[in-house]
C-alpha cells in the first residue's frame, strides 16, 4: 500500500512540474509573441457606402466586428473603423519616441484616413502609412479604411503596425515565437515517451537560458546575446524534425462563370497563368498545379502563346495538370455516364495536348460526392482524390465503393490556404494520427483565380530555412499522395457517401438541372442509334457528340449546376445546352430516319415506327401528333400482326399504349380508321386500369385512394393525399441559393380551382396560390402500373433578405410499415435514413418493405425528403442571391408513382425511372418495302439488374463502345443479344483503354460476360 502511495505521489509530482513548465514556456511565447505580432484586430466594419464614415466623431457602435483575414461578402463598398491608443511599452520596452508605421492590405482597392485626413489609396497590400514620428503614450489615433471590392469577396487581408524601435528585437522575436512553438507542438505530438522526453528536456533548458527578464528592464542587447545559447539547446529537436516535410501544392481555384460571365472567367485564367508562368520564372523550385480541362482549352482558344509557354511548363515538370475531369462539376446530380465522359473527354484532351493522363480527380469546392464515385475514378485511370467539404474528419483515408473500388482521399485543410508559420503543423498532426511524416498544403488565392503569391514563396523560402521547422518542398499533388504510399498503405477505409452540404442547391435554378437531364438522356440515346445506323449508311458525327458532351459537362460545373451563379451567367450555360440539344436532336432524327427507310412497313395504314432507347423489351405510352385524316373520325392503332393497342385522343395528341417495344430497337404500329379500344371508363373522377384503381378528389385535387388490384391493398394511408402541393416558407438567411431556411410556416394547398377530366385516361386539376398557377395532369395509362402526372408551374413568388419565401414540394403519402429509404445515385442507389432531411436523388426514389412498396420517379428533379408514412419531392424555390430570380416564369416536371409488389429490386424501380425519362420515341412514315422486318431488337441485356448506359463509337476509331452496371448488388453473368456487326469483344477501362484480357467468344450473336456486385463493365466491339 505505502508502494502504490509513493507511486502516485511521484506521478501527481511529475504531473504538477509537467503542468508548470508548460506553464512557463507558455509565458515566454506569450511574452514575445507581444513584440512580434503587432496585429491590429478588432475592426468595426458594415458593407455599404456610408457619407462621412471617415471622421472620427462618426458613431460605428452599432457596426458588426471582426478581424483581419475576414470576407465582407461581395459588396462593392465596405467602411473599416479602428480606434488605436499608443501603449507605454510592448513586451517592456518603452515605445516613447517611436516611429509608428501603418501596413494595411485589402482585397481590391482602399482608401486609409487617419484622424479624418486621407493619407493613401492603395491596391490590395500597398498602404504604408506612418502615423507618428515621435510617438507619444496616450496618442490616439482613429484609423478607417473604406474598402473597394470589384470582383468576388471583399477581404481585409492583413492590418498591422511596425514601431522603430523594436527594430532590433522584433525579427528575433518572431523567429523564437516560432521556433518555441513548433518545439512545444513537436514536443506534444510525440507519442514515443523517451522521445517526448528527450524533446521536452531540451526545451526547457533553451527557456532556462532565454533572458527574457532583460527586456523587462529593457536591456535588448542582453536579451539578444542570449539567444545563440538557447538556440544550441534546440538542436535534438531540430535533427528530429527534419524529418517531417510540408509538401506545398500551388493551385488557383477558379470557378467557371460564378459571379462573372464567360469573358471574364477566360480574362481570370490568362491573367491567373500568366503570372504563374512569370513566378516560375522567378522561383525554379515554383511547382504549380491546376485542374479542369476547359480552363486550358480557353487558353488555347483564345492566347495561344500563353498556351505554348504551358505546355513547356507541363513538359518541364514546374507545372502539374490535376483533375482529370472538364470542369469540378457536382457529384451528387450529374448521371454517372456524365462523370465518365467528365473524365474520358479530359483525360484524351490531356493526353493529346501536354502527353500527360492526370491520375488525381479534383473536387475541392464540391457540395458532396456520390458513393459511387471510387469505382468511376479507379476505373478511368484515377488513383487519388482531393476534396473539401463534406469529409468525415478523416485527413486520410480509402474511399471505397459498393463494388470494393478504392481511391486514396486527401481531405485536409482548404483550397486556398495561404503561406504562414503553421503549415508545418500539418505532418506533425498526420503523424501522430497515422504515424507518417508528410502532410499537403493547398494554397494559393483562389475562387477568383490568382493563385501563389510572391508573399507565399517568399514566405515558403523563409520556413525553408528555420532550424526548427519540417521540410518544405515545392511539390505536386501526385509527388505528395506517392510520398504517403511509400511509407504505408492501410489507412482507414471510409465506404459510404460524403455529404452533406448546401441542401437549396438540388433545386434552386431549375432550368439548369432540366437541361442537364434532357442532355444526359438525349445524347446517350443519339450516340446509340447513330452507332446502330452507321452500318445502314447513316453518319456518326464524333466531332459533334465530343462537342455536345463538353457542353454538357461544363454546365455541371458545381456552382452553375447548383444555381449558385449569376443570373446573367445562365446565358451562356442555355448557348451551350442549345448547341448540345441541336446536335443531339439532330443527329438521333438522321439515324432513326436511316433505319426507317430500311423497314417493311406496308401494313395495314398509316405506319409508324416506336423505338426503344433502353436495353430491355418495354410496354409504355407514345405521344403522337393526331394525323389530319383522324382529326375528324375514329380511329385505332395496331402492331404489324393485327393487334390493336389501347388508345385515346388527348387534345391534338393521341395516345397509345406500345406493347413488348423490342430492347434497344423498334416496332412499327399502324393508324387507320376505326373504333379505338377505351378500357375502365369509370367515374369522373376515377381512373382505372388492370392494375390500379385512383379517386382524384374534387375539391382538393389530390389523389384520396391508390388501390392496387394484385397485391388487394390501398397504396395510400387513411387520409393520404398524394399529389399534395406544398408550401414551405423558408425564413432569410445568408447563401439563400445554397441554404435552405429555417421552415417558418407549412401551407398546404387544400382547395382545387377546377378538376376536370380530359380524357378516359386523364384527369387535370388546376390550383392557384398567390401570384401562381399549379396545373397537375393525372394519368393512368392502360397496361402500365404507372400514375403519370405532368406539372405545369407558372411560378411567381418571391423572397428577400427580409422576407420568407416559399418551397415547392409535392407529397406522396405512403402506406408501408417500416419501409426502407432507397435513392438513386450516380451508377448505383443507396439507403438512407428516413428523418425527413433534405437529400439528393437522381431519378428514383423508393421506400419499401420486403413485400410491398412505393417509388417516387421523376424526369428534372434532385431534392427530396422522405420520413415516414411519406415522400416529397421538392419542385421549386425562391432563393434571391446571388441570383434574385432563379426560378421565375414557367417549369415543366413529370413525376410518376409507382406502386409495387416486393421491394423495388424485385419490381425493377431502376427500370422505371429510366423509361420515365427516356420515352419511346414515334416517327412517322410512309408504306414502303425494306429489308428490315416490322420490329427489331438490335442490342438487349439481361438479367433485369442489368442497366445499359452506353453504346457509342469508341474515340479515334470505329470499333463501338458498350457500357451497363449492375444495380441490385447482385453478382452474375451478363447475356447480351447482339445485332450489331461483331468481329471480337474485349473489356476495357471507362477511358476505352483494353484491359488486356483475352477477347470475350461470341457464339451466335451472343456474348456472356462476368459481372460483380455494383460492377460497371465497358466493352469494345471490334466492327
Amino acid at each position: 500500500m505505502r508502494h502504490k502511495i509513493r507511486l502516485i505521489a511521484t506521478v501527481g509530482l511529475c504531473l504538477v512540474l509537467v503542468n508548470r513548465a508548460a506553464s512557463a514556456i507558455e509565458e515566454v511565447i506569450s511574452s514575445l509573441a507581444s513584440i512580434s505580432d503587432l496585429s491590429l484586430r478588432e475592426w468595426k466594419f458594415k458593407p455599404e457606402d456610408i457619407p462621412g464614415a471617415e471622421s472620427p466623431a462618426f458613431d460605428d457602435s452599432d457596426w458588426q466586428v471582426a478581424n483581419p483575414e475576414f470576407e465582407w461578402g461581395h459588396q462593392p463598398v465596405c467602411w473599416l473603423r479602428k480606434t488605436f491608443v499608443v501603449p507605454s511599452e510592448i513586451g517592456g520596452i518603452p515605445v516613447s519616441g517611436s516611429e509608428i508605421t501603418l501596413r494595411i492590405g485589402v482585397d481590391d482597392d482602399g482608401e486609409c484616413y487617419v484622424n479624418g485626413v486621407l493619407k493613401q489609396k492603395f491596391h490590395w497590400g500597398d498602404c504604408e502609412v506612418k502615423l507618428t514620428d515621435h510617438a507619444q503614450p496616450g496618442d490616439r489615433y482613429v484609423i478607417v479604411v473604406k474598402g473597394l471590392n470589384a470582383q468576388g469577396p471583399g477581404r481585409l487581408l492583413f492590418a498591422y503596425l511596425d514601431y522603430s524601435v523594436l527594430k532590433e528585437v522584433k525579427n528575433e522575436a518572431a523567429r523564437l515565437v516560432a521556433d518555441l512553438q513548433v518545439s512545444k507542438i513537436f514536443v506534444d505530438f510525440q507519442k514515443d515517451e523517451s522521445t517526448r522526453a528527450l524533446c521536452r528536456d531540451a526545451l526547457q533548458r533553451a527557456i532556462d537560458i532565454l533572458d527574457i527578464g532583460a527586456l523587462t528592464s529593457g536591456d535588448k542587447a542582453r536579451f539578444l546575446a542570449s539567444v545563440p545559447a538557447a538556440r544550441k539547446e534546440l538542436e535534438p529537436i531540430q535533427t528530429l524534425i527534419k524529418g517531417y516535410t510540408v509538401h506545398l501544392v500551388g493551385h488557383a481555384h477558379i470557378d467557371m462563370n460564378w459571379l462573372w460571365l464567360w469573358p471574364e472567367t477566360v480574362e481570370v485564367c490568362k491573367n491567373t497563368f500568366s503570372t504563374m508562368i512569370k513566378i516560375m520564372d522567378e522561383y525554379p523550385d515554383f511547382r504549380f498545379s491546376q485542374s479542369q480541362a476547359s480552363t486550358y482549352v480557353a487558353m488555347e482558344e483564345n492566347y495561344p502563346d500563353l498556351f505554348a509557354q504551358i505546355q513547356r511548363r507541363v513538359r518541364s515538370g514546374a507545372w502539374e495538370v490535376t483533375g482529370g475531369t472538364w470542369v469540378e462539376g457536382d457529384m451528387n446530380m450529374a448521371s454517372g455516364e456524365s462523370i465518365v465522359r467528365q473524365i474520358l473527354y479530359a483525360k484524351r484532351y490531356f493526353l493529346e495536348k501536354f502527353g500527360v493522363e492526370p491520375e488525381i480527380c479534383w473536387e475541392p469546392d464540391t457540395f458532396g460526392h456520390a458513393w459511387t464515385i471510387p469505382q468511376i475514378l479507379a476505373k478511368s485511370g484515377i488513383k487519388y482524390y482531393y476534396f473539401c467539404r463534406c469529409g468525415r474528419n478523416e485527413p486520410i483515408f480509402w474511399w471505397e465503393a459498393p463494388d470494393g473500388s478504392r481511391v486514396l482521399a486527401y481531405n485536409r485543410g482548404w483550397y486556398n490556404e495561404r503561406i504562414n508559420d503553421t503549415i508545418g503543423i500539418v505532418p506533425l498532426e498526420l503523424a501522430q494520427r497515422y504515424g507518417i511524416k508528410d502532410g499537403m498544403v493547398v494554397y494559393g488565392v483562389g475562387d477568383h483565380g490568382g493563385g501563389p503569391t510572391r508573399e507565399d514563396l517568399n514566405k515558403a523560402l523563409e520556413l525553408r530555412k528555420r532550424q526548427i521547422y519540417p521540410q518544405v518542398k515545392f511539390d505536386t499533388a501526385k509527388g505528395f499522395f506517392e510520398s504517403l504510399l511509400a511509407q504505408k498503405s492501410n489507412f482507414p477505409v471510409i465506404r459510404d457517401e460524403l455529404n452533406f452540404e448546401f441542401r437549396g442547391c438540388y433545386t434552386t435554378h431549375s432550368d439548369i438541372k432540366k437541361m442537364n437531364r434532357t442532355l444526359e438522356n438525349l445524347l446517350p440515346t443519339a450516340e446509340a442509334f447513330c452507332a446502330i445506323a452507321a452500318p445502314f449508311g447513316a453518319k456518326y458525327p464524333a466531332a459533334d457528340f465530343v462537342r455536345a458532351w463538353r457542353n454538357t459537362c461544363f454546365n455541371q460545373f458545381h456552382d452553375i449546376f447548383d444555381g449558385t451563379a449569376i443570373h446573367d451567367s445562365y446565358a451562356y450555360s442555355r448557348q451551350l445546352y442549345e448547341d448540345a440539344f441541336g446536335v443531339g436532336q439532330s443527329a438521333l432524327q438522321s439515324a432513326l430516319r436511316v433505319i426507317v427507310d430500311k423497314i417493311d412497313t406496308r401494313g395495314h395504314g398509316m405506319p409508324v415506327v416506336v423505338f426503344n432507347p433502353l436495353s430491355w423489351r418495354r410496354t409504355d405510352v407514345v405521344r403522337i401528333p393526331c394525323p389530319k385524316e383522324m382529326e375528324s373520325r375514329g380511329f385505332v392503332v395496331s402492331d404489324g400482326t393485327g393487334a390493336v393497342m389501347p388508345s385515346e385522343r388527348v387534345g391534338e395528341e393521341i395516345l397509345f399504349t406500345a406493347k413488348n417495344v423490342p430492347a434497344l430497337g423498334y416496332k412499327t404500329y399502324y393508324i387507320r380508321p376505326g373504333q379505338p379500344i377505351q378500357e375502365h371508363v369509370a367515374e369522373e373522377n376515377v381512373l382505372e386500369n388492370e392494375f390500379l384503381r385512383l379517386v382524384v378528389d374534387r375539391e382538393s385535387g389530390t389523389i384520396t385512394s391508390i388501390y392496387d388490384k394484385a397485391a388487394r391493398r390501398e397504396v395510400l394511408p387513411v387520409q393520404g393525399k398524394a399529389g399534395q402541393l406544398q408550401l414551405l416558407f423558408e425564413e432569410p438567411r445568408g447563401m439563400s441559393a445554397w441554404n435552405i431556411g429555417r421552415i417558418d410556416r407549412v401551407e398546404n394547398i387544400e382547395r382545387a380551382e377546377s378538376v376536370k377530366r380530359l380524357s378516359s385516361n386523364v384527369v387535370v386539376v388546376r390550383h392557384v396560390f398567390n401570384k401562381s398557377t399549379f396545373i397537375q395532369e393525372i394519368s393512368l395509362p392502360p397496361g402500365l402500373r404507372r400514375i403519370d402526372v405532368k406539372v405545369s408551374v407558372d411560378w411567381h413568388e418571391q423572397a428577400t433578405r427580409d422576407t420568407a419565401g416559399p418551397l415547392l414540394k409535392v407529397v406522396i403519402p405512403v402506406n408501408v410499415k417500416d419501409g426502407k429509404a432507397v435513392f438513386d445515385i450516380p451508377f448505383g442507389s443507396i439507403e438512407r435514413a428516413a428523418n425527413g432531411d433534405e437529400v439528393p436523388a437522381l431519378k428514383w426514389v423508393d421506400v419499401s418493405s420486403a413485400d410491398y412498396g412505393v417509388s417516387l420517379l421523376n424526369d428534372c428533379k434532385y431534392g427530396h425528403d422522405v420520413k415516414p408514412g411519406a415522400i416529397r419531392l421538392t419542385l421549386l424555390r425562391c432563393s434571391y442571391e446571388p441570383d434574385p430570380m432563379p426560378d421565375q416564369g414557367q417549369h415543366v416536371i413529370r413525376y410518376s408513382i409507382y406502386p409495387h409488389l416486393g421491394d423495388w429490386r424485385r419490381s425493377d424501380t431502376p427500370r422505371r425511372g429510366l423509361e420515365l425519362n427516356n420515352p419511346l420515341i414515334p416517327v412517322f412514315t410512309n408504306r414502303h418495302p425494306g429489308t428490315l422486318p416490322e420490329e427489331l431488337t438490335f442490342i438487349e441485356i439481361a438479367p433485369s439488374n442489368l442497366i445499359l448506359t452506353c453504346l457509342k463509337q469508341a474515340e479515334g476509331s470505329n470499333d463501338l463502345i458498350l457500357r451497363f452496371y449492375e444495380c441490385e448488388g447482385r453478382e452474375g453473368t451478363a447475356l447480351i443479344r447482339l445485332r450489331v456487326p461483331a468481329k471480337a469483344i474485349y473489356e476495357t477501362d471507362l477511358a476505352e483503354r483494353d484491359l488486356g484480357k483475352p477477347a470475350i467468344p461470341i457464339r451466335s450473336g451472343q456474348v456472356k460476360v462476368p459481372f460483380g456486385k455494383w460492377e460497371i463493365k465497358t466493352l469494345r466491339i471490334r466492327r
